[in-house]
This record gives structure tokens, C-alpha cells and sequence, in this order.
């Protein structure tokens, strides 16, 4: 599974090597030294490229290579927490607002009760979820 902790610690090996330009990548290699399956490597490499994280050069036949150039947002996401601090913060907005409808639900007539009660049940089961993606101690 895709998590926030396996695309920090994706990141993180990027930014380790030292490089800005010419990074080469290994998807096999690199799935193997943090213990995925290599199906989900180039995915999230592709993704950071699609947040302008870095910019793929180079993609061997059958992804055996990658050749990236870094962007200076890559090295700002991981001085800020990486994305798993964007989901804790994405957490705590949802947690506000809860909070923030569970104290709107009383002064609403009957009527919006009910939908505002469906809304606060959708928002603690996301709570929820997020809150074992987050916790995993492997983080896979």
C-alpha cells in the first residue's frame, strides 16, 4: 500500500543521494531497500513529478531505470514533515471542523440535524481510517 511514510522514506532516498541532476534510480533496487513490492515505485515517482517534486529525465525499458532531476520543492516538502506532516495537518483541519459542527448541530432546525449528523459521522470515520495509515509501524 501507497502511504504517506513510504513516499517520505521514498523522498528521503532521493534526496540522499546529494544530487540534484542526473539522480539515478533503480525502482528494483530501491523497492528492495525499503521492503515494498517494486509495483509502487515508479507510481509514486510519477506523482512527485506531478507535484513538481522533480522532473523525470529517463525511464529505462521496463522502468529497470530512472533518471530524475530534483526541484527545490522536493527539498522544502521534507524540511516541512514530508507528507506525512500534510496529513497530520490535513487531520487536524478535519478535527476542527468537526468540532466546529458538533457545536453548529444543536442550533440547527430538526431538519439540517439529521444531514449535519451524517456529515460529523463521515468526518470521525475519516478521522479514523487516517488515524491507522498514520500509526502503522511499518508504515507498508
Amino acid at each position: 500500500m501507497i502511504t504517506p511514510k513510504l513516499k517520505d522514506e521514498l523522498l528521503k532516498k532521493v534526496l540522499d543521494t546529494g544530487k540534484m541532476r542526473n539522480v539515478s534510480l533503480s525502482p528494483i533496487d530501491v523497492a528492495k531497500e525499503l521492503s515494498v513490492d517494486v509495483c509502487f515505485i515508479v507510481p509514486i515517482i510519477k506523482q512527485f513529478e506531478d507535484r513538481a517534486l522533480l522532473k523525470i529525465v529517463h525511464v529505462g525499458p521496463r522502468n529497470t531505470e530512472i533518471i530524475i532531476t530534483l526541484n527545490a520543492n522536493a527539498f522544502d516538502l521534507h524540511r516541512l514533515g514530508g507528507f506525512c506532516a500534510e496529513e497530520l495537518y490535513l487531520k487536524a483541519k478535519i478535527e476542527t471542523l468537526l468540532l466546529e459542527l458538533e457545536q453548529l448541530q444543536p442550533s440547527l432546525p430538526k431538519t439540517l440535524q439529521e444531514s449535519c449528523n451524517k456529515v460529523i459521522n463521515t468526518l470521525n470515520t475519516f478521522i479514523q481510517l487516517s488515524s491507522v495509515f498514520l500509526s502503522e509501524p511499518k508504515g507498508f
